[in-house]
């Protein structure tokens, strides 16, 4: 009984953990968002303006970000407590696996690589995307089986369709499908939402959790 007890204070602590590097990761959409919509509304201002903006945003976003990836790896470690499972160590894998893919995608962006080092660099790069995807995978669909929760695996697919539809409408916006004016606008909110709305649903498998 008092196992059982103490499964439940950790597995209720997980889940509040999880819930709050949710909002955090909402927290990063909607200021970058309304950062987004306010340099729409106040043209024209000035380049040390835009450098203002820009740097408020990535400040906001790395921020929101570092803290969101903390409480999820507190969540997942104590997961690990509790279950016999490989969250943990799988989430700490992607969290190396997108630190490089950075680090990659700055060495990609550096004056005076060779054609070849840049060759070899975006196998790499793509290799570690896939890599990162299959990871990301397996964690979710773990989650939903120690955790007896589908919403997980629903999830996964909302992230997929929301990305290939995304990417498709800002495929079109590039070409000028849409024209201009409001068409854009309209556009523009899509493809926001598209990305929005799974971290929100992602919040609302962690809060389906069951303490019992």
């Amino acid at each position: 009984m008092q196992e059982i007890s103490y499964n439940q204070k950790v597995l209720k602590e997980a889940k509040r953990q999880g819930i709050i590097s949710c909002w955090f990761l909402l927290a990063n959409f909607a200021t970058s968002f309304l950062i987004a919509v306010y340099k729409a509304i106040t043209q024209p201002y000035t380049f040390e303006q835009l450098q203002n903006l820009e740097l408020i945003d990535s400040a906001i976003t790395n921020l929101s970000t570092l803290t969101a990836t903390v409480y999820m790896w507190l969540a997942l470690k104590k997961l690990a407590e509790i279950y016999d499972t490989d969250v943990y160590e799988i989430f700490i894998k992607t969290v190396i696996i997108a630190v490089l893919v950075i680090l990659l995608s700055i060495v990609l962006s550096l004056k005076g690589v060779t054609p070849g080092i840049s060759k070899v660099i975006s196998y790499a790069f793509i290799g570690l995307i896939v890599y990162f995807f299959l990871l990301w995978l397996k964690l979710n669909f773990s989650l939903a089986k120690i955790t007896k929760n589908k919403l997980f695996k629903t999830y996964v697919f909302f992230v997929i369709v929301s990305a290939i539809v995304g990417a498709t409408i800002k495929t079109l916006a590039m070409f000028g499908f849409f024209g201009g004016g409001l068409y854009m606008l309209a556009a523009a909110l899509a493809i926001a939402a598209l990305y929005v709305l799974p971290t929100a649903f992602y919040l609302y498998a962690w809060t389906m959790i069951k303490e019992e």
